[in-house]
């Protein structure tokens, strides 16, 4: 461990047990009953983990400290599940790497695209692992818990959710993995900063996009920030990484460059996967709505939804990404 990460857990303001164990209670009951319902078993069935790393005895350790916030390792594991998302998961994967992360996990879900085999040169570093989710529901909250845990199990000291189109930095001056062993909390959220698409991009149906395009953005951070956290193996993820439910206090650092439109059919793909897996999760009516709604829009219409969101925005400034 190194010597700022270990100032930083020697002096951190831990939760104490009187305010721990309440949530630590409540989180073990909700865990035995996630267990036995359908969601959970059809993951447990169609959802791959990775080989574990550490035998089952340090798992066990692992775990107990992890609930018990006894544990001084430095090691930072990404998770994300994908789908059909080629044009940008290798670039993510990379980047993740190079801020300081250890090991990033990707669960494949029903890719048609090559997703998986497009970061093969990353797995052969030992540090990407990817796995098969054959399950069509969304559940993302569900499938990235699942998949934390693993990581908390095989020593994690930090979970980090991504998605595949979103580049994590560290506080100004930092990378992500000097910010995290520096911190004295056990959640820290990012600000997400959306990149808006050029008009190029969504006028020409299948341009590639590259670095050049992460120069411009919305001016304000998105509503919901998302969120990354210190390893227990019974916190849970919920919302599309916006919230987990952790018993540690919460401070904000990260930073987080979104580009969720690259093309006029990555955008017009992801509307209609998107709705499509909600569809199949059974989610409540009013989460994820506007997936639905987006799908249902003419070639014609998106694309003008599309200008008049991005193309000539007086809410937008420049911000290349290379100066983050």
């Amino acid at each position: 461990m190194s010597d700022a990460a270990m100032s930083a857990a020697n002096q951190r303001a831990r939760v104490g047990w009187r305010r721990r164990l309440p949530w630590t209670l409540r989180s073990a009951a909700g865990r035995l009953r996630e267990g036995v319902k359908a969601p959970y078993r059809e993951l447990r069935r169609d959802q791959t983990l990775p080989e574990h790393r550490v035998d089952r005895r340090q798992r066990l350790t692992n775990v107990v400290r992890s609930v018990l916030d006894t544990s001084s390792a430095d090691y930072i594991v990404a998770v994300t599940m994908v789908r059909n998302e080629r044009d940008i998961v290798s670039a993510t994967v990379a980047h993740l790497l190079a801020q300081g992360v250890d090991l990033v996990v990707v669960a494949d879900n029903n890719s048609t695209d090559g997703t998986a085999q497009s970061i093969d040169h990353l797995v052969d570093s030992g540090r990407v692992v990817v796995v098969s989710d054959r399950v069509e529901a969304f559940d993302q909250g569900l499938k990235l818990t699942r998949l934390s845990r693993w990581a908390t199990a095989n020593g994690a000291s930090w979970v980090v959710p991504f998605d595949a189109d979103e580049f994590y930095f560290g506080a100004p001056d930092e990378t992500l993995r000097d910010t995290l062993l520096n911190s004295r909390h056990g959640v820290l959220c990012a600000d997400v900063f959306e990149y808006v698409p050029s008009a190029a991009a969504i006028e020409d149906q299948h341009r590639s996009w590259s670095a050049a395009d992460l120069v411009t953005r919305r001016s304000a951070a998105q509503a919901l920030p998302k969120v990354v956290f210190r390893a227990n193996y019974l916190a849970r993820l919920s919302g599309g990484n916006h919230k987990v439910s952790h018993p540690e206090p919460t401070e904000s650092g990260l930073r987080i460059a979104h580009l969720p439109v690259r093309n006029f059919d990555q955008m017009r793909r992801k509307y209609l996967e998107g709705a499509r897996a909600l569809e199949a999760a059974e989610i409540p009516s009013g989460v994820g709505r506007h997936w639905s709604k987006r799908a249902a829009l003419s070639d014609d219409q998106l694309r003008e939804m599309l200008r008049r969101e991005f193309v000539g925005s007086d809410e937008v400034v420049e911000d290349p990404i290379v100066d983050w």
